[in-house]
């Protein structure tokens, strides 16, 4: 179930998921949890291997420590996951468990990483992947 919000998050997620599919789904980044219904929804709307789950995890103290570098309003402002978790802090206290158990393709510890070093990572393992998947037709969508 879609969570509610003022602007309405299910409208959202459609208005977006009719963008993306005027791109054909193509390059396209999406950020998400990994908690909710979008990704079961994700799923169905692109097949394996048209979509690569990057998840980046970091040691707790390192997340609560990046949370406080951001300036008060990023801390929690308008970003709530849901009226259990007013801020970012309350959300990785409660959470933390569960985002490691989250299912992806590639994970990267950014615990010790810039976030310049994360990019690189990232570009290369994602390179690899589609390296795996040379036969698959990235373009079309078939393999």
């Amino acid at each position: 179930m879609f969570s509610s919000s003022p602007i309405g998050e299910a409208d959202a997620w459609v208005a977006l998921f009719g963008d993306l599919s005027k791109k054909k789904w193509r390059n396209c980044i999406l950020e998400t949890t990994g908690l909710n219904a979008r990704e079961t929804f994700l799923k169905v709307a692109l097949p394996f291997p048209q979509r690569v789950i990057v998840k980046l995890n970091a040691q707790r103290k390192v997340l609560y420590g990046r949370i406080g570098k951001k300036r008060r309003g990023e801390q929690g402002g308008e970003w709530t996951f849901s009226a259990d978790y007013p801020d970012k802090f309350e959300f990785v206290r409660k959470l933390y468990k569960e985002l490691k158990k989250v299912p992806s393709d590639i994970t990267i510890d950014t615990t010790r990483l810039e976030p310049q070093e994360v990019f690189q990572i990232a570009l290369k393992k994602i390179e690899n992947y589609k390296m795996m998947y040379s036969n698959y037709d990235w373009a079309k969508g078939v393999g």
